[in-house]
This record gives structure tokens, C-alpha cells and sequence, in this order.
């Protein structure tokens, strides 16, 4: 019988590997098994259905990250984030028992009064399902930094809005856990054991029903799950090995032009007079690219003048954490303010503030220097604030309603 069980579980690993090849490795000693499990992120989360209970009635919602995986990697790598996802999949049998418990909770479900069509016609899509066969999904996301985990908590509640407008359900809260490390093997408080193995927790645990129906879908899925060579084929080809190089020497040299460009900065500055607000808060925080520097700053000091507060990142003590100061700063504004043109949309550093401005649910308000190509994720970020001409002529009131 043990046989029997691990022939089963390791079947799964082969067609896996089966559909892309080299994508599994059975470590067979502690030095490969340790170099295996260091690829997990610092903070973990499973991406648990969330539990909606009224009245004894109870909502399922089938909330599934590899749904829109590709998109997420997109934005990942327009932002220069890293995050880790892994699937555990299982087969499993509805019981009568829980197709009839199911049956019984749609009924009541119908039942009551001022449920919004969408989520009605959602609770009828997944409680109908009859008994048998199916597939249970269950996921984890990882990352390394708390900008990360913002990012990633921001892009599932928008992600979510989208899949469930109209359904009036709140997004699931995702808790990160700090996953630690001793003597090189990764030990995470969100089911570690469970991690590592890819075992599914079901079979660790009989899921309640609303976890079972909520986690389910068919078996035809399992191309979609599976069959990540085509649609992430740039992601995991061989030959990006080249290109992961070329991608680190690019990084090297925005690094260094980016250092090149606030020494320059800083030169100006120094011949520049505009007041910097040290207060805690209630300032505009002011994002640009080094190289629109001369042309930010007779906007800045318009904007001064009409007695707006305003913060950039001039006079960082040496000794301080860049990002610490900048992320603190951005923090505790009351207006995030951008200068727009096609070197700041280019530039990751000022696409990651916007980015920790919207998780911070800031007011953005972007002043274009020049027409602009909004790629890299930008369009989809700035479409939804204000965006101004910096010759327009009702600049100070577009800066009043925005300050408010």
C-alpha cells in the first residue's frame, strides 16, 4: 500500500517533467536537497480560500493566482520584483454528503434577500458541481522584502477586483510569514513541511466543504497548470541564460548612470535654492528622473511659492539607507507628485516609487513634462490619477483639489 501511494505521488512529479523537460530534481543528499531549498522566499503566504460565513451561509469564491500568472510576471519584471509561486495540486472525490451539503447552501443562498446577481451567478457556477472527481489547487507565494510583499498584496487585490467586480466581496487578506532558515534547510511557519514536500494539505487534513469547492476545478485545467513551457517559454528557455547576463550588465549600467546622474544632480542642487520640508508629514512627495532635474525645478518653485510643502531626495546623510529614507518618506506624504517624461518612465527606480505610492494608496498627481510612452506597467498605474501639463495655466488649482 505505501508502494502504491508513493508511485501515485511521484507520478505527478513525472508529468510535470513530462511536459517540460529538466523542470524536476530529486535531491539525493543534504547538500542538494539544501541548495534546492534556497530558492524559497523569506516570507511566505498560502493563498487560503477565504472563508465568507452569514447566518450559518456560507460564499466561495475561486480566487486562483496561476489564473492570471502571466500577468503578475509581466508586472514583476516592469517593477524589478522577484516572487516565488508554487501549485500543489491534487486529485480528490466530492462526497455525496458534501454535494448535498453544498446543494443545501445554495439553496439558502437564493434565499436570501439583496444578493448581488454576479455573486449569485458565482454560487451557482461552483456549488452545482456534482460529486466525483476533481482537481484541488492550493498556492503559495513568496518574497524577500517588504516592498515586495506591499507590491504583491496590491497587485492581488487589483487583480481580484477585476475577476469579481460586481460580486461585492471583500479581496482575501494574505498573511506573509517569516520563513527561516537553520543549518541551511528553509523552515517556514505557513506549513513548511508542506512546501518543501508539494504535498497538498487535504491530504493532511479533510478540507471543509466551502474550502473544497472553493479550491476545485476540473481536470481539463491541468494543461493551463501544467503547460507553463509555452507561455512563459521566455522566462525558462535555456537560452536565456545569455540573456539573464545581459540583463545583469544592464542593471550595472543603470545603476551606475543612475549614480553618474545624482552626483550631476547634486551639483545643481547645490546652486539651487528650494525649500525641503523636514517635517513628519503632510508634504508633496516629489518624483522625478535626475535628468529632468533643470526642468523640475522652476515647477518647484512655482509650486513652493503658492505655499505647498514639498520633499525630494536632496540632503540624504550619507550614512542612511537610501531606500529606507526614500520608502519612509513616500510613507508619510500627503501627495505623491511625478514628473512625467519618457526618461522617467524608463527609469525602474522612479517606476518603483510610483508603484509604493499606489500601495500606500496615495494621491498621484503627474505633471507631464513631454509626451510620454507609458509602457512598462505605467499605463495601467497612472490612467487611473490626474495627469497635468506643467504649461497649464490652472496648474495651482489641479495642485489644490489634489492636496485636499
Amino acid at each position: 500500500m505505501r508502494e502504491e501511494a508513493l508511485r501515485h505521488f511521484l507520478a505527478s512529479y513525472l508529468e510535470l517533467f513530462a511536459v517540460v523537460e529538466g523542470s524536476v530534481e530529486l535531491p539525493l543528499d543534504r547538500i542538494s536537497h539544501d541548495r534546492c531549498t534556497r530558492v524559497w522566499s523569506n516570507q511566505l503566504a498560502r493563498v487560503d480560500p477565504e472563508r465568507y460565513l452569514r447566518n450559518n451561509v456560507w460564499l466561495v469564491c475561486n480566487f486562483h493566482i496561476h489564473r492570471f500568472l502571466p500577468a503578475l510576471l509581466e508586472e514583476a519584471a516592469a517593477a524589478d520584483y522577484d516572487f516565488f509561486y508554487q501549485a500543489n495540486l491534487q486529485n480528490w472525490r466530492i462526497s455525496s454528503a458534501s454535494e448535498r451539503a453544498a446543494r443545501r447552501n445554495l439553496v439558502a443562498v437564493e434565499s436570501a434577500a439583496g444578493v448581488p446577481p454576479a455573486l449569485l451567478q458565482l454560487e451557482q457556477r461552483l456549488l452545482c458541481r456534482p460529486s466525483g472527481s476533481v482537481l484541488l489547487v492550493e498556492e503559495y507565494l513568496g518574497t524577500n522584502s517588504l516592498a515586495g510583499e506591499r507590491w504583491l498584496r496590491a497587485m492581488l487585490e487589483r487583480q481580484f477586483d477585476r475577476l469579481f467586480a460586481g460580486t461585492r466581496l471583500p479581496a482575501p487578506i494574505i498573511r506573509f510569514e517569516v520563513n527561516s532558515t537553520t543549518d541551511g534547510m528553509a523552515i517556514s511557519n505557513v506549513d513548511g513541511e508542506t512546501v518543501a514536500s508539494g504535498i497538498h494539505g487535504a491530504l493532511l487534513q479533510e478540507p471543509e466543504d466551502f474550502s473544497l469547492f472553493a479550491s476545485a476545478t476540473e481536470h481539463t485545467a491541468l494543461d493551463d497548470l501544467l503547460g507553463w513551457e509555452q507561455q512563459f517559454r521566455r522566462w525558462f528557455e535555456p537560452s536565456l541564460a545569455v540573456d539573464k547576463e545581459r540583463v545583469r550588465f544592464q542593471a550595472l549600467s543603470e545603476e551606475t548612470a543612475q549614480h553618474r546622474e545624482a552626483d550631476e544632480v547634486m551639483t545643481i542642487m547645490g546652486e539651487v535654492d528650494l525649500p525641503i520640508c523636514r517635517a513628519p508629514s503632510d508634504y508633496i512627495f516629489v518624483s522625478y528622473r535626475h535628468l529632468d532635474f533643470q526642468r523640475v525645478v522652476p515647477v518647484l518653485r512655482k509650486i513652493t511659492n503658492c505655499g505647498f510643502p514639498i520633499w525630494y531626495d536632496h540632503g540624504i546623510p550619507g550614512s542612511s539607507e537610501w531606500n529606507a529614507v526614500i520608502e519612509e518618506r513616500l510613507k508619510n506624504c500627503r501627495l505623491f507628485m511625478l514628473f512625467l517624461s519618457q526618461a522617467a518612465v524608463d527609469s525602474k527606480y522612479v517606476r518603483r516609487e510610483v508603484l509604493l505610492a499606489d500601495c500606500f494608496n496615495k494621491p498621484i498627481l503627474s505633471l507631464q513634462l513631454e509626451h510620454s510612452d507609458l509602457r512598462h506597467g505605467m499605463a495601467l498605474l497612472l490612467s487611473q490619477f490626474q495627469m497635468v501639463d506643467i504649461a497649464a495655466a490652472d496648474l495651482e488649482q489641479h495642485l489644490r483639489l489634489a492636496w485636499k
